[in-house]
């Protein structure tokens, strides 16, 4: 299915999406974007644990570069007052480490700040959708209530004209029918009234989280920017308890990064998946919330209920409306049977079939 007009993923949303994607038993997962299915799940737990992996060989590093540090380094003479060889190394290492991890604080903030600006183009899209569907309930209001002012006072003058033409009061009751049909299978186009989600309530649980979200960012980005700073003084005063505070705050603060990227990283990879093709995913979820498309292809067409004919390839199909057979005078049916549903002439018996629609002939009802 084609993308919606005006609506272009961008460059990132392709380059994500067209990542490889595999379960626990490392088998490929078709990048369509499906929550609901098992696989899809291990595998953006996957992405998840990839991050994890990262910080394992992290910890594992740090550890093996202490225990080298402290334990196999050479003693000293006595007396010396040397540095120690390969100090200015490290030194320099961390120096130029802390800048790295300052610019990267630096993309995180534009990052978040990014993000921030995705989830209020997400709440307004939202919103703008529910504005779309209650002026569509409008629309549909407003034409049922000019199709029975329309329809209602015409049919009924005319079948009080032509009382004597029994078949011709056939037709005319068979025309009401239809436009009750009509009527009904109009107020059956609002079939998002039955899904228990809406579009506003939707964009003020997202905007609820994305503003705990950008907060919990921002505490975090300012706490690896605290310590950078705490540890470049450290360095530059040689203070070796000030360094050795901040090298474990470093150790929480790497492990809160850690965590925070895989998880961004399978948010990433998610989003990326719904946003290649959106209209597919609403259109599928729409169908199983609604059950829209599955009960129109399943009537007959002998069984006397017509759904809506979809407009074309993709359209969707209304629920199926009550289609009664004495209509059929319309289209030619047989008149015969139809005298057999009236009353006599000039009579007010009502008509053997109850109509259940909108409107109430003079002569009984319909």
């Amino acid at each position: 299915m084609g993308t919606p007009p005006g609506y272009r993923p961008s460059a990132w949303v392709h380059l994500l999406h067209q990542l490889p994607r595999a379960d626990f038993q490392l088998r490929p997962v078709p990048s369509g974007f499906a929550p609901q299915e098992q696989e899809y799940q291990q595998a953006l737990l996957l992405v998840v644990a990839l991050a994890g992996l990262g910080l394992g060989l992290s910890l594992i590093f740090i550890a093996v570069y202490l225990i080298r540090f402290c334990c196999c380094r050479p003693p000293e003479p006595p007396g010396a007052k040397s540095p120690p060889p390969g100090g200015g190394c490290v030194t320099w290492s961390c120096i130029a480490a802390l800048l790295v991890g300052c610019t990267g604080i630096g993309i995180g903030f534009y990052g978040n700040s990014e993000t921030s600006d995705g989830v209020s183009q997400l709440s307004s899209a939202l919103l703008h959708a529910n504005h779309t569907l209650t002026a569509i309930d409008h629309l549909v209001l407003e034409m049922v209530e000019r199709l029975d002012e329309a329809v209602r006072t015409e049919l009924t003058t005319l079948e009080e004209v032509l009382t004597q033409r029994t078949e011709l009061v056939a037709a005319t009751r068979g025309a009401r029918r239809q436009a009750e049909a009509v009527a009904q299978q109009l107020q059956g186009l609002a079939f998002w009234q039955e899904v228990p989600l809406s579009p506003v309530q939707v964009a003020e649980d997202v905007s609820f989280v994305e503003e705990y979200r950008w907060l919990a960012y921002v505490l975090l980005l300012l706490l690896e920017l605290l310590v950078c700073l705490f540890t470049l003084l450290g360095l530059a005063k040689q203070s070796k308890w000030l360094v050795i505070v901040m090298t474990v705050m470093s150790l929480l603060v790497l492990v809160l990064s850690w965590g925070s990227m895989g998880l961004e990283a399978a948010t990433a990879v998610g989003l990326s998946d719904f946003c290649s093709s959106p209209d597919t995913y609403i259109l599928n979820l729409t169908r199983e919330e609604t059950g829209l498309g599955s009960e129109a292809d399943s009537v007959p067409a002998s069984s006397g209920q017509h759904p809506l004919p979809a407009a074309g390839a993709g359209a969707r199909s209304c629920p199926p409306v009550p289609f009664c057979s004495g209509a059929s005078a319309v289209l030619g049916g047989d008149a015969e049977c139809d005298r057999r549903k009236l009353p006599p002439v000039g009579g007010t018996a009502a008509l053997s079939w109850p109509a259940q629609g909108l409107w109430r002939s003079p002569a009984g009802p319909v």
